[in-house]
């Protein structure tokens, strides 16, 4: 059985079934990080921690394998795949998808092995690129606030610092590059936090609609 860029051993599936079976969990995934992270390529290991801190960040529910297609569901959690999805960042988009409907997320761990024929289905770089930035449409989506507005503010408060510090700038050229950096910052920064707040406001319409809790 492959998962995305190794092989798994067939002898692991009764353990993401465990948890659903006792009724611990909902979505159990098996994690190759958990135990046998030490097998896995450095290169890997560096990527599957910048998609897996994303996929937290958009959905609050940590996970030491995001990408790991090893999983488990039970009937609830299966009911609610209801959502759009496409290639590799399906296994992100189901970790967000279900953790904001109150699903119960666990791993258990599982081995993995790279040292297979043709177990690459897609470049490493491309893959991780293709996931992330699917998990950030999802984060700008969940929390618009905090990816559009914060770094919005961020920028005015910066733009307008650089634009006081041109004032006394002396030479035609450094207050010229100044002064046109702290103009730049204050509109990117005000589209930004307007592009959040409308957003925001958006998602607390959808949300206060949705049928599910």
């Amino acid at each position: 059985m492959l998962d995305g860029d190794g092989q798994n051993d067939p002898g692991d599936i009764p353990l993401p079934i465990g948890p659903v079976l006792d009724g611990s969990a909902d979505l159990v995934i098996g994690s190759r990080f958990l135990e046998s992270g030490g097998k896995t390529p450095r290169h890997r290991r560096a990527g599957q921690t910048v998609l897996n801190k994303a996929t937290e960040f958009g959905s609050k529910a940590p996970v030491t394998d995001s990408q790991s297609g090893f999983r488990a569901l039970n009937r609830k959690a299966v009911q609610l795949m209801d959502f759009d999805s496409d290639g590799y960042k399906l296994e992100s988009d189901m970790i967000n998808h279900l953790a904001e409907r109150g699903m119960r997320i666990r791993e258990v761990p599982i081995s993995a092995n790279y040292q297979v024929l043709n177990g690459h289905k897609q470049h490493p770089v491309s893959h991780g690129v293709g996931v992330l930035n699917g998990v950030i449409g999802f984060v700008g989506y969940r929390r618009p606030l905090l990816f559009f507005g914060l770094p919005g503010f961020a920028m005015f408060v910066a733009g307008m610092i650089i634009g006081l510090l041109a004032v006394e700038q002396v030479f035609i050229w450094g207050w010229l590059f100044q002064s046109m950096s702290a103009a730049l910052l204050v509109i990117i920064g005000i589209i930004l936090m307007i592009a959040g707040l409308t957003l925001n406001s958006l998602v607390s319409l959808m949300r206060s609609n949705r049928p599910w809790p």
